[in-house]
């Protein structure tokens, strides 16, 4: 079946246009990055704490001098900051340059895998328009914890796994090359493990189906650079931290608490706001490969057509086993669908791969269905420039979310941590309840996160109440942190109820109380012990409670 010359010249100008179409929003995510707020989530204040303790005093820990925790998610980007610390670097700069490179890398990588799968110009610039545009990109990339990076690495994962899969002539680099970054993967989020485990199977049953023999050298390949070196690190993990699984596994498993959700119950919203319309576009073009008279005979070998296919089914495995542990697993921190973010690229792979055989066959021509043809392309344009403009609505909310988050953390937990800095010894204990990042980071005193992802006890959730009760006070804090939704008042959960009204708390005294604007019903109450109600050693005048 011969392809008739307008679909060629259709080909030529639809490519022309895609890279025309682009440009805008190429420009724009630039405008969106140099005016949206520079903001640090408080979270990321863990990661700096660790890489700082790795940095200056060579411990990968918590609170350094103490039994090591593992309450980072992935140990690529604090070992990266702890880089960046050593040679004078500000972690959060660092980290924010990472987020932006991240972020602009996955655009080339989009496009990369785009060509390599052999999809459309038009889809391929249809991805990068909706990737250019989400507004939650932009606060995930300045938020600086891994979101944007394991993106990124993950479509540098796929993009390498495509070009295995394809008849090469650079077949052995191109696989040292994909397991170093897989490795690259695991070590920055648990779930590259998965994917890795996904992808080299894919590659080492297609090896084996295609040279119809047993694929000894790419098994040693695997075994050397990506099976024994993750097994080094989780060994060194065990030795280290006494664990195999980090700590903010146990932390994020499911308990029986007011509030407490998995992460894919909010998957519906992130579906309706941001997946349903690329989808349904999506499917009106792969269907209307129904109404083109002629089917499109394909210009790839069938090898790379196995590759494309054996690529989307690995992808697709992957997403719905991390779909069925996120389902399982409670969503702390979740702004901005933090935990979709990551996989966002991914799906439009999905989608425009699935839709790029549709998009081939209404390009055939079909002279007396001329018009008909064009109507889902006409729809899936529609409903792609109303997905566009829904990214540009709510950026604006993103921006208001991102600012008055800086402000919390200014007029709030940075306040708080420096007050403690100022006025209380190194050598004291400070017990948060929630949202250690920050006021540890600045407070520099050792630091018992109630919220379980640093403490080994707590993320364990095996104490009772009475236990926790007992836990907090065998700390003898200098310092404790009471997050609270009323400004009069302490009112948390049960827990902070029962460590107020036990009588070991009549030690200690209200000292300050922070509260900002932007978080009405957000307020920090800082305790102090009552032999440290001192503004300076020696000063007899007790520190006045602040509102």
């Amino acid at each position: 079946m011969k392809i008739s010359s307008s679909t060629t010249l259709s080909s030529k100008t639809s490519s022309r246009i895609g890279i025309a179409f682009v440009c805008l929003p190429l420009a724009y995510a630039l405008v969106v990055l140099w005016i949206f707020p520079k903001w640090t989530v408080d979270d990321a204040y863990i990661t700096y704490r660790y890489a700082e303790n790795l940095a200056l005093h060579g411990e990968l820990t918590w609170n350094v001098g103490e039994d090591p925790v593992e309450g980072y998610t992935g140990v690529v980007l604090p070992v990266l900051l702890a880089g960046a610390i050593s040679v004078g670097v500000d972690p959060d700069l660092a980290s924010k340059c990472i987020g932006v490179l991240s972020f602009l890398l996955g655009v080339l990588l989009l496009y990369r895998i785009g060509v390599l799968a052999s999809i459309r110009p038009p889809v391929i610039a249809a991805m990068l328009v909706l990737y250019l545009t989400l507004p939650m990109m932009f606060t995930h990339v300045y938020g600086v914890l891994e979101t944007t990076l394991f993106g990124t690495i993950l479509l540098a994962a796929i993009a390498f796994l495509l070009q295995c899969l394809k008849p090469s002539e650079n077949s052995d680099r191109d696989e040292v090359w994909f397991l170093l970054v897989l490795l690259l993967l695991s070590l920055t989020r648990p779930e590259g493990m998965a994917f890795s485990a996904i992808a080299t199977t894919t590659l080492f049953v297609s090896r084996w189906l295609e040279e119809r023999r047993f694929p000894r050298s790419l098994l040693i390949r695997i075994l050397l650079l990506l099976v024994l070196p993750m097994t080094a690190y989780i060994s060194w993990r065990w030795l280290y931290y006494g664990s195999l699984l980090p700590n903010t596994y146990y932390a994020k498993l499911p308990i029986h608490e007011p509030g407490r959700i998995s992460i894919i119950a909010y998957s519906p919203g992130f579906w309706h706001r941001y997946l349903a319309l690329p989808v349904y576009s999506g499917l009106l073009v792969a269907l209307g490969y129904l109404l083109a008279l002629k089917k499109p005979r394909s210009e790839d070998s069938p090898l790379m057509e196995r590759a494309v296919a054996s690529t989307l089914i690995a992808l697709m495995v992957f997403l719905a086993i991390v779909a069925i542990q996120y389902d399982r697993s409670l969503a702390i921190m979740r702004y901005s669908y933090r935990f979709f973010v990551p996989f966002y690229a991914s799906l439009l792979l999905v989608i425009g791969m699935m839709a790029n055989g549709g998009f081939k066959g209404l390009l055939m021509d079909a002279s007396r269905w001329r018009i008909i043809r064009w109507i889902p392309l006409v729809l899936a344009a529609t409903l792609l420039t109303a997905q566009v403009y829904r990214h540009v609505k709510y950026l604006f909310p993103e921006i208001v979310f991102a600012e008055g988050y800086q402000q919390l953390i200014r007029d709030e937990h940075k306040a708080a941590g420096l007050f403690l800095r100022e006025h209380i010894p190194e050598t004291e204990w400070l017990i948060v309840n929630a949202d250690a990042g920050a006021t540890s980071y600045f407070s520099r005193l050792k630091t018992v996160d109630y919220g379980r992802l640093n403490d080994k006890a707590l993320a364990r959730q095996l104490l009772t109440l009475r236990e926790k009760v007992d836990h907090f006070f065998s700390y003898d804090p200098g310092a404790a942190i009471f997050t609270s939704v009323a400004a009069d008042s302490v009112e948390n959960s049960e827990l902070i109820t029962a460590i107020l009204s036990d009588s070991r708390l009549d030690r200690y005294s209200l000292a300050q109380q922070y509260s900002t604007e932007s978080h009405p019903y957000y307020h920090l109450f800082l305790y102090l012990r009552s032999d440290l109600m001192f503004a300076e050693p020696g000063n007899e005048e007790p520190l006045q409670p602040q509102h």
